[in-house]
């Protein structure tokens, strides 16, 4: 029996990664941005790669001081924000000011600890120069401990320090107040103080980079201390902060003093960098899948494949072959439709009757050209466009082409095909996790269905391709659910939009195209902060991708935002509708509610009332069983 081996893209995770993180990093086109000093605020979904540009700016997860330090103008200290941690700084024991002091002592300490123990590798390869004075000076500030010779040293009470904050916090009622080091002093001197301990320029003329992840997880008055030590930063100590969408809770300081962009901050949405330059991801998501195939390749003492280009190894179906795919499933029953129609209009004329016999797609678009303009142009005129081929033609063909592949796929109950690594790239909607994950159900479904060998690889199959597409993209959904207090509202809320946005990919006028977003069209008096609150939730939790509204001239239009809320690609595939951001839907606020709601019968009662609009009276929607991925709640 063979062997079966774990594909180049089973740890799809930041976390799940056992090997150097350098290994699997591959710079994206961007990275630049995050390596100036200019405090930077970083906003992305989960599995876009925050986590890993931090861990990749750390100089302990290097490996090798000596060579990050000789490459990189500064010395990067990760901090991930512990939530069992930081929530825990509330309560009614202790005054907001108290616990204001306490968190911030706490901050400034995690920061140095990490800051100190960096300094302690690096001492391996550097020579110290004035390691006493500066772990005197801060043996003081910390505890008035006096004494204190060495960063080991220094970095055993810090650590004390932290224990005994954690130990307070969790006996406050019974204890009284601790001591609170000289934070201020701290945070703004330590690292000058420690790049200027040797003597050596490759240390002193770098800057302190204190790289936070997951800032999101902070209280907001947690967020404005944070943002008070950044407002400061200098050439010795800047802040690079990630976080998930929307988890800003405020840009002022504690000071009343606001973070200004420009001035004092950059910020950097990485779903929107990504989603806005498609050929860099595109060519950065195919440069990460060969690092992962070559160094499997290598684990597994596997002959190298350098001469075979990964993106070939995905069978893909052009727009063409599609049509000619489903043409050939469906022949019968669009003569049917043609036949219908002629009835329907009355049509006289026996040269465009067998036109449209024999040319099934420009019978779809000259049917769907007269359906919407049919009160303006005759069909034979419709006909004319299509013979000649103009530009009335050319401009309907660009819309409605691949509109038309979702419509007859959902027509006539066939399964929309996903294939190519393009499609696959297309999908992920710019989280590099959900690729990974794509390819690894591909290449595990090739491997045990039909004995894929590494060294000697067949192109995977569209078939194969499409069912792991489908498996990720349902199961994603169903994922939803376990998001902690609103995951089964959240779900419901994406099955409700997607079969909303199945309704208009059915409508035989295709009276609009390709959704899968929405505005929400409301006047200022009904806006509903529960539902904003719930969609900024969907945002924060990668559900929903958000993109400012610049299209939007109507005065009916949320003014909080005016955003406009797409649900991820990486859902569509399981409700077979486009990933691509074409015409939007809009939702006034009263069907939203209903929506966000979980209640199936109201829920159901709105998506009867698109039924009723968008499909005729004796169409049925097609079944929607997907994966157990119910039609009815």
């Amino acid at each position: 029996m063979k062997k079966m081996i774990k594909t180049p893209f089973a740890e799809y995770r930041e976390e799940q990664v056992k090997v150097n993180i350098f290994d699997y990093f591959v710079e994206p086109s961007f990275f630049e941005k995050f390596c100036d000093t200019k405090p930077i605020l970083i906003s992305g979904s989960r599995g876009t790669g925050k986590t890993t540009i931090l861990k990749v700016l750390t100089l302990a997860e290097s490996k090798d001081y000596k060579k990050y330090l000789e490459e990189k103008n500064y010395i990067g200290v990760y901090y991930r924000v512990d939530l069992n941690i930081t929530t825990s700084f509330r309560g009614e024991g202790l005054e907001q000011r108290k616990w204001e002091k306490l968190f911030s002592y706490y901050f400034v300490a995690k920061l140095s600890y990490e800051l100190i123990n960096q300094f302690i590798g690096i001492k391996s390869s550097y020579s110290i120069d004035s390691e006493v004075e500066v772990c005197q000076k801060y043996g003081v500030l910390f505890t008035n401990a006096n004494g204190i010779c060495s960063l080991e040293e220094l970095s055993k009470i810090i650590f004390d320090e932290l224990y005994r904050i954690r130990d307070y916090i969790n006996n406050c009622a019974f204890e009284d107040y601790p001591h609170i080091g000289d934070y201020a002093t701290i945070i703004r001197e330590l690292p000058q103080d420690l790049l200027k301990i040797s003597s050596t320029s490759q240390l002193n003329e770098k800057t302190i980079f204190y790289l936070i992840d997951e800032f999101e997880g902070l209280f907001e008055w947690q967020q404005k201390l944070v943002l008070s030590f950044l407002k400061y930063s200098d050439k010795y100590h800047t802040y690079k902060i990630c976080m998930r969408p929307d988890g800003l809770k405020t840009s002022q300081t504690m000071g009343a003093e606001y973070v200004r962009e420009t001035d004092d901050i950059r910020t950097i949405d990485l779903n929107e960098l990504i989603l806005e330059n498609r050929e860099d991801y595109y060519k950065y998501a195919l440069d990460v899948c060969k690092k992962r195939m070559e160094l499997f390749y290598k684990k597994n003492d596997l002959n190298n494949i350098s001469n075979i280009q990964f993106e070939k190894l995905f069978e893909k179906y052009t727009e063409e072959q599609e049509f000619d795919l489903i043409f050939g499933k469906i022949g019968t029953k669009l003569n049917e439709d043609i036949q219908k129609f002629i009835l329907e209009i009355n049509l006289k004329n026996p040269e465009i009757e067998e036109y449209l016999y024999n040319n099934y797609f420009d019978f779809l678009i000259c049917r769907l050209m007269y359906l919407k303009n049919k009160k303006k142009e005759s069909l034979e005129k419709v006909v004319e466009h299509v013979w000649n081929k103009d530009q009335k033609y050319i401009e309907a063909v660009g819309n409605y082409k691949t509109a038309l592949i979702y419509y007859l796929c959902l027509r006539f109950s066939l399964q929309k095909n996903y294939s190519g690594f393009n499609t696959l790239v297309n999908i992920s909607g710019g989280t590099l996790r959900y690729l990974l994950e794509l390819c690894n159900e591909i290449f595990e479904r090739a491997a045990s269905d039909y004995n894929f060998n590494y060294e000697e690889p067949d192109i995977i199959s569209a078939k194969i391709q499409t069912e792991a597409v489908m498996l990720v993209s349902s199961k994603r959904v169903n994922q939803i659910s376990a998001i902690p207090q609103i995951g089964l509202n959240m779900r419901t809320f994406v099955i409700s939009l997607g079969k909303i946005y199945r309704i208009f990919h059915r409508d035989d006028k295709i009276a609009k195209f390709e959704p899968n977003h929405f505005s929400i069209k409301t006047s200022k008096a009904s806006i509903d902060e529960d539902i904003l609150l719930f969609l900024k939730e969907c945002v924060m939790r990668g559900v929903l991708l958000k993109k400012r509204n610049n299209k939007n001239k109507s005065t009916y239009m949320i003014s909080a935002d005016e955003y406009l809320y797409m649900l991820h690609p990486i859902y569509t595939p399981s409700f077979q509708i486009s990933w691509r951001r074409k015409q939007k839907a809009e939702f006034d606020i009263m069907e939203l509610k209903v929506l966000v709601s979980n209640d199936s019968k109201e829920i159901n009662n709105v998506i009867r009332k698109y039924q009723r609009k968008y499909l005729t009276e004796d169409t049925d929607m097609p079944k929607w069983d997907y994966y157990q991925m119910e039609l009815d709640f």
